[in-house]
C-alpha cells in the first residue's frame, strides 16, 4: 500500500474514533497494547537518532531509538524503530506524528506488532512498515547494548528537560497532522550533539580507544 494512503487511513480511523467517542479498550490501537515500539518511515536521511529522540520525546519517555542504516555506508535508510517506557505513548505518537512534516518530509508512524526481525529481512522493513518484525536490535553496533542506549538517551534528555514532565508520564505534544513541520527548535539541535558526545564516551569506555570521528559527524 502507498505510504500516503496508509497515513490517510490511520488518520481517518483516529478521527472516526474521536467522533464516536470510542474508549481506549475498543480502539484500533488496543490490539497493539502489548508493544511499546513504533515504526517511523519516510524520514529525512540527515536525521540522527538524537534528532528522532527530540521529536518522539514530545509524546512520552523514549527508551530506545534504532535508526536503520546501510551496512556498507553507515548512512540512514530513512526509517527507524522507537520504543517508549509507557506503551500508551505509542498511541499519542501514532495519532500525532503520522502525516506530520519533519525536516521537510512527511513521515508515517505506525505501531509495531512484534519487534523481532531477522537480519536478512532488514531490506524489506521499509515496505512492510508497522507489520515488520526485528531481530538483533544491535545490528552492526556491538559496542552498545540496548540497556546502554536506553539509559543514556533517558539521562541526556532529562538533563535538558528536567522538571517539565515526570518520568513515565505520556506527554501531550503538538498535533500537526501534515499542517507544517514539527517545531523542533533548539532542543532538536542540542539533543543531536548531546547524543553524539555521549556515544563517543561510551565507545571509548568499552573499547579503550578513540572512536572514528567520521561515525559521529
Amino acid at each position: 500500500m502507498n505510504p500516503l494512503t496508509q497515513i490517510k487511513n490511520t488518520q481517518k480511523a483516529t478521527r472516526r474514533e474521536w467522533a464516536l467517542g470510542i474508549g481506549d479498550s475498543a480502539s484500533w490501537h488496543a490490539r497493539f497494547a502489548h508493544s511499546a515500539y513504533v515504526f517511523a518511515g519516510g524520514l529525512n536521511y540527515e536525521l540522527t537518532e538524537g534528532d528522532l529522540l527530540a521529536v518522539f520525546a514530545q509524546y512520552g519517555e523514549v527508551v530506545d531509538v534504532n535508526l536503520v542504516t546501510d551496512r556498507e555506508t553507515g548512512r540512514s535508510r530513512g526509517f527507524a524503530f522507537v520504543a517508549y517506557e509507557d506503551q500508551r505513548s505509542t498511541v499519542l505518537a501514532v495519532d500525532n506524528l503520522s502525516g506530520a512534516r519533519v525536516a521537510g518530509r512527511t513521515i508515517r508512524v505506525e505501531h509495531v506488532d512484534k519487534y523481532k526481525m531477522k537480519q536478512k529481512e532488514v531490506p524489506q522493513a521499509e515496505a512492510v512498515g508497522g507489520n515488520a518484525e526485528w531481530e538483533g536490535q544491535q545490528r552492526s553496533r556491538p559496542d552498545r547494548s540496548a540497556d546502554d542506549v536506553g539509559r543514556w538517551q533517558h539521562d541526556k534528555f532529562h538533563e535538558m528537560e528536567a522538571g517539565n514532565t515526570e518520568a513515565g508520564e505520556p506527554r501531550a505534544g503538538v498535533a500537526v497532522h501534515g499542517n507544517g513541520d514539527v517545531p523542533l527548535g533548539p532542543v532538536f539541535q542540542q539533543m543531536s550533539q548531546h547524543l553524539k558526545e555521549t556515544a563517543k564516551k561510551l565507545v571509548q569506555e568499552k573499547q579503550g580507544s578513540k572512536p572514528d570521528s567520521a561515525n559521529f559527524k
